[in-house]
């Protein structure tokens, strides 16, 4: 199949003949150029924002991983706690992992889905926020630690679901892998969190 631009090309040359030289074939030459300019820099624009959006995959998919192996240590720590510990006040706490991406990253993806990544820890400490307030009303510690592990689970699956966007977005392929991990299923924990955290939170009107 003919390249687009040849194909241009060929076209263009066709009329400049026609039109005779002089200012009308120096006219016709500049919108070719134009033509040509756009339909290069088109292509370049779209390879690039694929090639960002493959590299946010990635990071997007290793953030969910993290998610959920914080989430399963703190699930597993705090079982032993109430089976051990219970009362004490050296309770366990769950750790966010973090997202490092820079705003280079995300200019030359589509807006929507970056206006989202970049939200992505303003979320999590909004939501952080929330469930220090509803501590101070009524929640025991304990509690609280669990609804932390659960916005945990809640930030790594929003970046799961951010990564599938980019892939049906920009048409990455990919092998359908479900990520297990000591024989649970990664989204399906991250997704049960993030339902749990919601209904925590809502619980406080």
């Amino acid at each position: 199949m003919a390249d687009p631009v040849t194909v241009t090309i060929g076209t263009l040359d066709v009329l400049k003949i026609a039109f005779g030289g002089g200012a009308t074939a120096a006219l016709v030459g500049g919108v070719f150029q134009l033509i040509r300019d756009f339909i290069k820099n088109k292509r370049e624009d779209i390879k690039n924002a694929r090639t960002d959006a493959i590299h946010l995959i990635t990071k997007l998919d290793v953030l969910a991983m993290n998610c959920a192996k914080s989430h399963w240590r703190f699930v597993e720590d705090m079982e032993d706690y109430k089976r051990n510990r219970w009362g004490d006040n050296s309770y366990p706490s769950c750790q966010q992992p973090q997202l490092e991406i820079d705003q280079s990253e995300l200019s030359r993806i589509d807006y929507n889905i970056a206006a989202q990544i970049a939200w992505l820890e303003n979320e999590f400490l909004l939501g952080k926020q929330m469930i220090s307030i509803k501590m101070e009303l009524s929640s025991d510690p304990p509690e609280i630690e669990e609804a932390f592990s659960d916005l945990v689970g809640h930030y790594g699956f929003r970046g799961l679901k951010l990564a599938e966007e980019l892939q049906r977005k920009y048409d990455i392929e990919g092998d359908e892998l479900i990520l297990r991990m000591k024989n649970r299923v990664i989204d399906d924990t991250l997704e049960r969190a993030s339902m749990n955290v919601r209904q925590f939170l809502s619980s406080m009107n």
